[in-house]
């Protein structure tokens, strides 16, 4: 969601699959999205295509969470040092190691107002009880 062409994507994805005669799939879809993120769509691995197209929230949207961005820019990366490879401007290494970080990837250290408001909550509450 982050990725303002896949945010694009997703979008429409949730718009046309929410009309009836729409199937989750890929010919199904591609039918209908705009030129745009058609070429998005085509442009992304298979196994991201797929997940797109996985079962929807209970709103009907793509259940952002079971995207594997991590592994969507792994993939890409590897593809394109592929293209250069084979275009003979790139000779070097390239291995990916993915680990979803979760909650504890946005997450920082507490900034003094985050410790002070989280104290007076639990204090009150404490007193409360």
């Amino acid at each position: 969601e982050f990725i303002p062409e896949l945010c694009d994507l997703i979008s429409e994805l949730n718009e046309m699959l929410a009309e009836p005669g729409v199937e989750p799939t890929e010919s199904s879809v591609l039918n209908v999205l705009s030129a745009k993120n058609a070429d998005c769509f085509r442009y992304l691995p298979a196994f991201i295509r797929a997940q797109l197209l996985l079962d929807r929230d209970p709103h009907g949207n793509v259940q952002v969470a079971k995207i594997e961005t991590e592994k969507l820019l792994a993939a890409t990366v590897s593809a394109e040092l592929e293209r250069r490879r084979t275009a003979g401007i790139y000779d070097g290494a390239f291995r990916t190691q993915c680990h979803a970080y979760g909650y504890e990837g946005r997450a920082g250290l507490p900034t003094i107002f985050d410790s002070t408001y989280c104290y007076a909550l639990g204090s009150t509450a404490a007193a409360l009880v």
